[in-house]
């Protein structure tokens, strides 16, 4: 028996609502034979995106894809297992694929081997080295599209600890559902990429090494920190801490800040030293059944001109606002941008979700892009249908106000999905 879970991501926003125990007699078969656990999933993911100027161009693109996953993790033998997870994705129709939104692939998302050190009463201890996912604010394990991203390299991952859990490691490629480097950022490859790449250097690194430290042992307060040490291009510092200030109401504050670090020292605007922050806001009222409502502000501080050593560098799709779930402010990390949301999610019944965001983007940064301001919503809906199938939609629409010119744009973005699990 399994849980058949409706789980759709919206760009970096994991919406998930657990339906009734079900189970797959075919599946159960092939577990039972004691050669380890399989499962999957069939999804067809037709989209349709019209993306304003500061982005892929002012054309309209579609496409319809469809890709079946299979995953494996084998018995345990003294501790360890291994796991693995492939995704092959086929292309169905497609009109206008020079505006890139989905193409075919076919990866080894993940190949592991786990050590679990229960033989040391370190029953949540792991050790994971291969092709994995991390769940951390930086390196969420998300998966908007027809794949999940992943990490290659090695990562440890603690709770046996009360109140605390801990993910340390270190990784040297990195795939998303949209791979891509900074000197070819419409071409989709899905592939494991060099973090130097990714981060657009012309050298090599050692790649990235990182900490991040969860503690809820003081009543009422989470605290989250973390350093990413990203070799020869930069180190991200970040904290992230929940305070229930009364029954139901959070208050949520986030902060990060980069500094250039080796050879990456010089290579920002104006052959300047990268020093930015991020910084975020917002109060989160809960009410029953997972719902909530979340208005915040983020800003990042810095010149209004341009300067990128001021400008906030996200090199591995973060759960960061202003990188999802918007689809209208690719600048929205710019230097001089502040950014206004709110958030709000709902169980409409046993079987339905509703999910959506309103956001408001002030840009302010002349010397990348005109100065525009940003309004948009996206909405996501979510139904299981049958057992072990379900569906959403999302649709998102903006309208973005040139304000030195007259040159108004509009971006909308429509998806189905539709979704079985076995």
């Amino acid at each position: 028996m399994k849980k058949a879970l409706l789980s759709v991501t919206l760009l970096a926003t994991t919406i998930s609502v657990t339906a009734q125990e079900t189970s797959n007699s075919f599946m159960d078969g092939i577990n039972n034979a004691g050669l380890g656990n399989f499962s999957g999933q069939i999804q067809s993911l037709t989209m349709s995106r019209d993306k304003n100027k500061y982005a892929t161009g002012d054309e309209r693109g579609d496409t319809s894809t469809l890709a079946f996953t299979l995953n494996y993790l084998s018995p345990e033998y003294t501790g360890f297992t291994v796991g693995a997870q492939w995704v092959s994705s086929f292309t169905l129709w497609e009109h206008n694929p020079n505006v890139p939104i989905n193409d075919d692939f076919n990866t080894l998302n993940k190949a592991y081997i786990n050590w679990n050190m229960s033989a040391y009463d370190l029953n949540k201890s792991n050790l994971k080295l291969g092709r994995f996912a991390i769940d951390t604010l930086l390196m969420p394990d998300i998966a908007p599209r027809q794949k999940s991203q992943s990490m290659e390299g090695i990562v440890f991952e603690s709770e046996d600890i009360k109140d605390t859990k801990l993910v340390a490691g270190w990784i040297y490629k990195y795939s998303s559902w949209s791979t891509f480097t900074f000197e070819d950022s419409a071409a989709f490859n899905y592939e494991f990429t060099d973090v130097s790449d990714v981060a657009g250097k012309d050298y090599s690194t050692a790649g990235t090494f990182f900490v991040d430290y969860t503690y809820s042992g003081i009543n009422k307060l989470n605290i989250n920190v973390s350093d990413y040490l990203s070799e020869d291009i930069f180190n991200t510092v970040l904290a992230d801490v929940k305070w229930e200030v009364v029954d139901g109401t959070k208050w949520r504050n986030v902060w990060a800040h980069q500094d250039s670090v080796g050879q990456g020292n010089g290579s920002y605007g104006n052959n300047g030293d990268l020093s930015a922050d991020f910084i975020e806001t917002s109060v989160i009222f809960e009410g029953k059944d997972g719902a909530y409502v979340r208005p915040g502000i983020w800003l990042i501080p810095g010149s209004a001109g341009g300067d990128n050593e001021h400008t906030f560098q996200d090199l591995f799709q973060s759960n960061l606002t202003p990188t999802f779930p918007l689809m209208a402010n690719p600048y929205g990390f710019l230097a001089g941008t502040t950014g206004y949301f709110v958030e709000g999610f709902s169980t409409l019944t046993k079987k339905d979700w509703l999910w959506a965001m309103a956001a408001y983007t002030d840009v302010d940064n002349s010397a990348d892009t005109d100065d525009y301001d940003a309004l948009e919503l996206n909405v996501i809906y979510g139904r299981q249908l049958a057992k072990n199938f379900s569906t959403s939609v999302k649709l998102g629409y903006a309208w973005l106000d040139d304000k030195i010119g007259s040159d108004d744009t509009q971006a909308w973005d429509a998806r189905l999905f539709l979704t079985y699990q076995f």
